[in-house]
């Protein structure tokens, strides 16, 4: 026939029913067969344009990798995943089908704050702070069952407050405040994306708070209507 493929490759392959087939890659076998990876792949694209088109709010990546990893858990092909690297190479393979963008326009100063140098500096100042105070110290070997990397004294968790101001909404609609917003994927050639939302005028504000124990506490909350 031309070929350079001996008769042995050629009687193996007839058996094996890999007929008019590409032949198998070299190395290791993955968790799924091409055929039922690219039925994946399908459904992974068929799900995030069937959201769009219904005016859903896109899943970010977290949200997908979970779902990915149900799927696959429940059919018992591979051994239990539990991190995103599925959903990351489903990302990587159906690239093409999507454009990625984020929710909402972030805040640049705030984008550009939030690095993991700046966020390991804040936290270590408040550690130093907790110890200068009196409220902790330092953890030793000792302290095999405390968690975090200080141990507090008795009864202090509940002197340490945290209160924040944020500005609430009646319309469904979300402000530009807060951390790095997630990222989703859309179809360019699927209409849709958005979600519904009831217009108001009316903006509520409230200031809440909790202690290092866990327990909730409400400092007070006003309206526009209250001002009024």
């Amino acid at each position: 026939m031309g070929t350079n493929a001996s008769a042995t490759t050629v009687f193996q392959m007839v058996r094996e029913g890999r007929i008019g087939i590409s032949p198998l890659k070299k190395g290791p076998m993955g968790d799924f067969s091409k055929k039922i990876w690219s039925q994946i792949e399908t459904a992974h694209v068929t799900f995030l344009k069937l959201e769009q088109a219904n005016s859903k709010k896109q899943s970010t990546l977290m949200d997908l990798g979970r779902r990915v990893n149900a799927m696959v858990n429940a059919s018992g092909m591979c051994p239990r995943k539990t991190r995103n690297e599925l959903v990351k190479k489903l990302k990587s393979n159906t690239a093409h089908h999507f454009e990625v963008n984020s929710q909402n326009f972030q805040e640049a100063r705030r984008l550009q704050w939030t690095t993991h140098a700046n966020l390991k500096a804040w936290f270590e100042q408040f550690k130093s702070t907790l110890i200068d105070l009196g409220f902790a110290r330092e953890k030793t070997a000792d302290d095999v069952e405390a968690e975090g990397v200080v141990v507090f004294f008795p009864n202090q968790k509940r002197r340490v407050l945290n209160l924040d101001e944020t500005d609430g909404t009646l319309d469904n609609t979300s402000g530009k405040r807060g951390g790095r917003k997630p990222m989703v994927f859309y179809a360019p050639d699927v209409g849709g994306g958005g979600t519904q939302a009831n217009k108001s005028s009316y903006s509520p504000t409230i200031i809440c708070g909790s202690n290092a124990k866990g327990e909730a506490s409400v400092a007070g909350s006003f309206s526009v209507e209250d001002i009024c």
